[in-house]
């Protein structure tokens, strides 16, 4: 019989074999990462499952709106931006602009479908890599945010710096 020398207590285990407690506690542990392991497959099935129910699919060449937070727009500038969808792999999408691609691929749930076609696929520039803000920024009618104003000598308000050291406030 093999007893660990740290913990020097033994259990009857089920099998009728001595156990010590480092390996009926380590055991345990292995057996409850396992278990949340599973759990969280089944829940993120379940929300796989709930999405795709939900969120009609989108085809490439679809036009789609996609939201812009407010940190990445202007005061004046809309609240989306109208796109179209250029690739589609392992359920997540790349939206395309005539200005180029946007960084990044989104998922369903971020996207809107939009009766409205604004551009064609044709139309979509694939060599350049824009930010969500940056292609804000180009279908904007004010010059996007606050900054351009600031270099233009326009003078903003407390509300676009908020809690910022700006002298311009």
């Amino acid at each position: 019989m093999r007893i660990h020398i740290r913990c020097g207590q033994l259990y009857l285990n089920t099998e009728g074999r001595f156990v010590c407690s480092f390996c009926i506690r380590g055991k345990y542990l292995l057996d409850t990462q396992e278990d949340g392991f599973k759990r969280l497959q089944v829940e993120a099935t379940k929300m796989k499952t709930f999405s795709d129910e939900n969120c009609a699919p989108v085809n490439v060449g679809d036009s789609i709106r996609l939201f812009v937070p407010a940190v990445d727009r202007g005061l004046l500038d809309f609240s989306n931006i109208f796109r179209i969808v250029t690739r589609l792999e392992n359920s997540v999408y790349q939206i395309g602009t005539k200005d180029g691609l946007l960084k990044g691929w989104f998922p369903r749930t971020e996207i809107q479908i939009s009766k409205t076609s604004v551009i064609e696929l044709t139309d979509i520039h694939k060599v350049g890599v824009l930010s969500l803000q940056e292609a804000a920024t180009k279908q904007s009618v004010s010059g996007g945010q606050c900054c351009p104003w600031f270099k233009a000598g326009i003078l903003c308000n407390s509300r676009c710096h908020k809690s910022s050291p700006c002298c311009n406030k």
